[in-house]
């Protein structure tokens, strides 16, 4: 059956000009039919073959494109068999080689890492400047002058990004760089510059000795006088996994990502965050392994309150957990995140006390349910490690400290 806009009567140049606005309207309904946007921000529980928590926030700028930032912690599922992967495992925040996560059906997996603990991005490299005094002396030890100058620690971490999109069907798509937090701390010191600060009459005292009588006189000396300044360079050692992902996403209700990882797939559920009751404060964790149980203290303190992100710092038997600063320069960190889908997430840096930080740096990653009405949690999972064969797998159950 024929159209009657189109019939075999119809003149060409009519039949032109439909075609024509045919096509027109085709790409407009392209343009219109996008897709519905993520924009916005995003409370997200993952699952498959790793569990964890998520901030996002997508944005749209147009001609200049479409990105999202993440602030995530990561918890890999213990391995379901023993194909080996290659790899090793930082705000900062690590990573645990494994196989198949059961993910996927198909378990033949291309060499990866899985990455756990605090993945952040984007991040941007940190500078330190410091002032420092350079001091004059004489022959004998005294300081005749002092001399300011400015001296720069710098630590490279890196930005991966995130970008975002739709397919021809309308479908969201997109992809990021997932960048580990530090596996091993690479320090360089390197002079930068050498200051000339002159010449200056630097006195020491002669005593002269004649017929037993000693004569003591003042002697007078040019010394020119520079000092040259080092830049300490730190350098963090990282791996990366290429994440790409399909979703939709119903505007400021859900957000749904099948995200494919060399590990497996992993379902990201995400629903508008929501301010939720200020769990800061001291808390206590039993951490349980191997038959024995470890009792820790740790300090919440808030950081983004919309967002339920708090920082990390505590301490167990031997060690300590979070920040660790040493001579200035403050090294890892620890982070805690709470979804209101009753989930929580902590991840942190690990030092053995009394030690300097250490490379590979050691992680721990924990993530389980959340009971912010009762101030606790149980059955959460967790693992630590550098990423070696060794990592160790562990229950931690905890409450707010009365």
């Amino acid at each position: 059956m024929q159209s009657k806009l189109a019939n075999k009567n119809a003149p060409r140049g009519a039949l032109l000009g439909l075609a024509t606005a045919m096509l027109l309207l085709a790409g407009a309904q392209s343009v219109l039919g996008q897709g519905a946007s993520p924009v916005g921000f995003w409370d997200v529980v993952q699952s498959g073959a790793r569990g964890g928590l998520a901030s996002m926030q997508f944005v749209d700028l147009g001609t200049n494109g479409r990105f999202f930032s993440m602030n995530e912690i990561i918890v890999p599922n213990k391995p379901h068999s023993s194909i080996p992967v290659v790899g090793r495992g930082d705000n900062g925040t690590g990573r645990d080689p494994a196989s198949n996560q059961g993910g996927d059906n198909n378990p033949q997996l291309p060499p990866h890492t899985d990455l756990f603990g605090n993945v952040i991005f984007p991040i941007i490299d940190r500078t330190n400047i410091f002032t420092n005094i350079f001091s004059v002396v004489n022959g004998n030890g005294v300081v005749i002058t002092n001399i300011p100058y400015i001296s720069t620690n710098i630590l490279f971490r890196g930005v991966p990004p995130g970008q975002w999109g739709w397919n021809t069907e309308g479908k969201l798509i997109g992809f990021w760089t997932e960048t580990s937090s530090a596996s091993a701390l690479i320090t360089n010191v390197v002079p930068s510059f050498t200051n000339d600060y002159g010449q200056f009459s630097i006195p020491s005292t002669v005593v002269t000795v004649t017929n037993d009588v000693a004569t003591t006189n003042t002697v007078f000396t040019l010394v020119q006088v520079t000092n040259i300044v080092y830049t300490t360079n730190v350098t963090a050692e990282r791996l990366t996994n290429a994440i790409s992902f399909t979703g939709k996403v119903t505007p400021g209700q859900r957000l749904t990502l099948n995200v494919k990882t060399p590990a497996g797939t992993v379902i990201f559920r995400g629903l508008p965050p929501l301010p939720l009751a200020n769990v800061a404060g001291s808390w206590y964790g039993r951490k349980k392994n191997q038959g024995l149980a470890f009792y820790e203290f740790f300090d919440l303190t808030p950081f983004d309150s919309l967002r339920n992100i708090y920082d990390f710092q505590g301490s167990g038997p031997g060690y300590a957990l979070g920040e660790y600063v040493f001579e200035d320069v403050a090294y890892g960190g620890g982070q805690m995140i709470i979804s209101r889908q009753k989930r929580f997430a902590i991840a942190a840096t690990v030092f053995t006390l009394g030690n300097l930080p250490q490379a590979p740096v050691v992680i721990r990653a924990v993530t389980g349910p959340f009971d912010i009405n009762r101030g606790s949690f149980s059955g959460a999972k967790g693992i630590q490690g550098t990423g070696g064969s060794d990592d160790l797998r562990f229950n931690y159950n905890g409450a707010k400290a009365p």
